[in-house]
């Protein structure tokens, strides 16, 4: 018998630790003829958020429960719950039912204005299915007001427009009050004059933006849609977005090589501009593409690389670059190349310290950085959005898809689709707080810690770590915070601090503390759709999360990944994750084609790690398809379930999925 995290969620609260018993079980037929007992009234969940009677003009509200006893007290035995939405007390009037591995649900589209009840039931592995709760009704207002943008299609530059209905918006939300913002159909066409985020609206509540069919047709990366720093209840919906050809990347043809001094002459594709174009030309990258497919790397090479300063053109328009990075053995004659602006671009879409935010129904031709990001926030929504690749173009966006750090509740990203970007599909992680004094005054189970990347509260589950020497000395709780004049916090925690913590040096050489509340954690990917990704499909360094229905093609590296990256650092582990009912086709081919499709890996800097890091997993009934290497990759893991994935042969059969470990725990295998 042994204890697990167990959590329950409240508005806008701390995620409070309960210790639960989980010895006890009782049958599916105990207190059918009386009185419930104590276990069997604790299956039924208790619903917390919307709460009973809330209205709200917000269309995408996150729904919350009380979760079972025994969730995640076995990975191999997962809890899930039942909930139905619907227009009447009766529930005969089904708005939507789905079913989910964590206790809370965001429904798929925004909901239209009206009174709506919900309510949910539990469903053990074993079968057992709880009554359902009592139900709570939850009301989507219309707004208060209502700003469209005053738009004229013959306009040379739409962007005063549409920034005087956003300072319109921006009074009126200061004010207290809801806004709707419209953008009517049409294509806005913006000057390079024009520069930074179309849509600025930091520190608002209750705001929906509106695309209703509008096209942005942006003219230079320097350009993005929306920016909503320190915001609640903010959606935007229903945008095209476009970029002008050449804004965002070079692309051309290799048409010479020269080995010994790393050189290659390119060709550029009429219509790109030259590599003056760059705002930060060693640090824009260089990818290599498949001869036919549009956005996916070129086999078994480097997924990027990098040019030195000394380029130049020659006489027959062709241009001589240094690469002075990577295998150059990679590049060949006849390949095509595309070398990507990442530096002097905002964001697509940038949530940042905001909780209970939305991107739905957005069709995005391209980004200038990354496209979807926050950190520091909760609850970020990312709905039916689609890239695409224009026509004539060879890849979409320059960076992640989705970019979240540090959030007390991670994104719940459903039927999006993202493909040909140059890197991470989906990317959670967090970063580390590290310390001036340890144990100040003699004082046990105190730190003085250093403001740089601090976000420790009381409540907060940390853990310590040694990235030296790979290890977890310590796993506690956060008791007291106080921050000094100085700018240092002074924290207290549960226990005592163990020896040997170093203070001095980079932040990647001391021993540091992660937040696990605020880890990207109870995160939740289903339904989407990640296609010809440089470097990973979906990784992760979270609390409780599930990766399931989803199709990964064409991803160059590892498609489905825990990772925590000491040398960044990122981290710092994963636990209580559900990884199923996924499919994998033609991935991990980059580099050597050795990278497994799911990996658990856990790493020290320049060592083995000596500690269990990533924990609690359930990886089942994934298909992997024609990928180089279709395995399972566990480094420091521990608890594990792998059960029922299989392998499509060559022959047209399923073979199971097999996998590798070293450093790790308690392993449960079957076919």
């Amino acid at each position: 018998m042994k204890l697990t995290d167990s959590v329950v969620r409240v508005r806008w609260g701390r995620a409070r630790p309960l210790a639960v018993w989980l010895g006890l079980f009782v049958s599916i037929l105990a207190g059918v003829h009386g009185e419930m007992t104590d276990m069997q009234k604790s299956e039924v969940p208790a619903l917390q958020f919307p709460a009973d009677g809330q209205a709200s003009s917000y269309a995408f509200p996150n729904f919350w429960w009380t979760e079972h006893p025994a969730q995640f007290a076995d990975p191999g035995a997962p809890v899930t719950y039942e909930i139905q939405i619907a227009r009447d007390t009766s529930f005969d009037s089904i708005v939507d039912e789905d079913s989910v591995g964590l206790p809370r649900y965001v429904h798929d589209r925004p909901f239209a204005s009206g009174t709506y009840h919900w309510r949910v039931r539990s469903v053990t592995f074993e079968g057992q299915i709880s009554d359902w709760s009592s139900s709570f009704s939850f009301t989507i207002a219309e707004p208060d007001e209502v700003v469209t943008v005053d738009f004229d299609p013959s306009q040379k530059d739409p962007s005063p427009g549409v920034r005087d209905a956003v300072d319109r918006v921006q009074a009126l939300a200061k004010e207290g009050k809801s806004v709707r913002l419209v953008f009517p159909a049409g294509d806005y066409r913006f000057p390079e004059t024009f520069s930074g985020r179309l849509i600025d609206l930091p520190g608002v509540r209750n705001v929906s933006v509106e695309g209703e069919g509008a096209t942005l047709h942006f003219t230079t990366r320097k350009q993005a849609l929306l920016g909503s720093e320190g915001s609640e209840n903010v959606s935007i919906s229903g945008f095209e977005v476009l970029y002008a050809k050449g804004s965002l990347r070079i692309q051309g043809r290799v048409k010479a090589v020269d080995p010994k001094s790393r050189r290659a002459v390119l060709a550029i594709e009429p219509g790109y501009p030259d590599f003056s174009a760059s705002d930060s030309i060693t640090n824009d990258i260089f990818i290599l593409l498949d001869p036919k497919v549009d956005g996916r790397l070129k086999d078994r090479c480097s997924n990027f690389y990098r040019m030195d300063k000394d380029y130049s053109k020659n006489p027959d328009g062709t241009w001589t670059v240094t690469i002075p990075g990577g295998d150059f053995s990679d590049w060949e004659p006849g390949d095509r190349f595309v070398f990507h602006f990442r530096g002097g671009s905002p964001v697509l879409i940038n949530y940042a310290r905001s909780r209970s935010v939305t991107a739905y129904g957005l069709n995005i031709g391209g980004w200038g950085n990354m496209g979807f990001v926050s950190v520091d926030g909760a609850e970020f929504s990312i709905l039916s959005c689609k890239t695409f690749i224009p026509e004539g173009k060879w890849m979409m966006g320059n960076a992640d898809g989705v970019h979240i750090r540090g959030h007390e509740i991670g994104p719940w990203i459903e039927g999006t689709e993202i493909q040909a970007i140059g890197d991470d599909g989906v990317a959670l992680y967090a970063r580390p707080a590290s310390m001036v004094a340890a144990k100040p005054n003699g004082e046990q189970n105190a730190a003085v810690c250093r403001d740089e990347h601090f976000n420790l509260e009381p409540g907060d589950a940390v853990s310590f770590f040694q990235p030296l020497e790979g290890t977890i000395p310590l796993e506690t709780t956060v008791k007291t915070v106080q921050s000094r004049p100085d700018g240092t916090h002074l924290v207290h925690f549960a226990d005592p601090l163990p020896d040997g913590i170093r203070v001095d040096g980079p932040l990647v050489d001391v021993t540091q503390i992660w937040n696990r509340s605020k880890s990207c954690g109870d995160f939740v990917v289903r339904n989407c759709k990640f296609t010809n990704i440089r470097r990973y499909g979906t990784v992760f360094r979270a609390k409780r999360g599930i990766v399931e229905n989803c199709e990964y093609r064409g991803v160059s590296s590892r498609a489905i990944l825990f990772r925590n990256e000491p040398n960044y650092p990122n981290g710092l582990y994963a636990s209580q994750i559900i990884i199923r009912h996924n499919t994998i086709e033609d991935s991990g081919f980059d580099g050597n084609a050795t990278a497994p499709t799911i990996t658990f890996r856990f790493e020290a800097r320049n060592t083995h790690t000596r500690s269990i890091g990533p924990r609690n997993i359930l990886i089942e009934d994934n298909t992997i398809v024609d990928s180089p290497s279709p395995s399972i990759e566990l480094v420091g893991a521990g608890n594990v379930v792998i059960r029922n994935n299989r392998q499509l042969a060559e022959s047209g059969e399923f073979r199971p999925v097999r996998y590798t470990a070293s450093q790790t725990e308690d392993v449960r295998f079957s076919e």
